[in-house]
């Protein structure tokens, strides 16, 4: 398992499946003027228009494509091309008005969006863009901060991630206390699988854990 969490996950090109993403904007805080302002990283930037599996109908010449319940969405059928195609047009109209975006994926089956690589001014530019509903940028958060920003929402603003005083520490066997900034330690796996202690395999190896080729 990897030390970090990723928040977002770019798609593959098109026709995946993923759950649905939250509409939150990834911005730097209100500086009083009203507008959100964006750093430069890689965003995933949601259109207006409803995708491939959920359009219902009700732009001109374009048949609904949200399959009927129960049924599988046939990505084959011409009315699927042509609103493919029509939400390419529109995607097409917004980088237009971005000099220098270039896609690095672009969905329209769940997700109508793309994903792309932007500075702080194109970032900026594309949120104010007719067309674009959000940006979310693509950050990587360390699971230690998670879990504390998980433990902050339970016990209020700031609480600290730890033993409660006078209760016995929650951890696994093999395993040492949350340290005081609330991340979690390395896991001890010798003492975990029992090797370690008195009855364990390194007491009955003469020279103990070196010797046994414990780390």
């Amino acid at each position: 398992m990897t030390p970090h969490q990723l928040v977002l996950i770019p798609l593959l090109a098109g026709s995946l499946a993923v759950g649905a993403l939250a509409p939150a904007q990834a911005a730097a805080p209100d500086t009083g003027t009203g507008k959100q302002h964006y750093s430069a990283g890689t965003y995933l930037i949601r259109m207006t228009g409803e995708p491939v599996a959920s359009y219902t109908g009700g732009t001109d010449g374009l048949k609904a494509t949200k399959p009927e319940r129960g049924k599988r969405l046939d990505i084959g059928t011409r009315s699927v091309r042509a609103y493919q195609e029509h939400l390419q047009e529109q995607r097409a109209d917004v980088l237009a008005g971005v000099r220098g975006v270039k896609p690095l994926y672009t969905y329209d089956v769940v997700v109508n969006g793309f994903a792309a690589r932007l500075t702080a001014a194109q970032a900026n530019r594309l949120a104010r863009t007719p067309g674009v509903a959000s940006l979310t940028r693509n950050e990587t958060v360390p699971l230690a901060r998670t879990a504390e920003a998980d433990a902050g929402a339970g016990s209020g603003a700031g609480a600290a991630v730890g033993t409660p005083a006078g209760t016995a520490a929650d951890t696994a066997p093999g395993t040492s206390a949350r340290t005081s900034a609330g991340t979690l330690p390395v896991p001890d796996t010798a003492a975990f699988l029992g090797l370690k202690g008195e009855k364990g395999l390194y007491s009955k190896v003469s020279g103990g854990q070196r010797n046994a080729g414990g780390v």
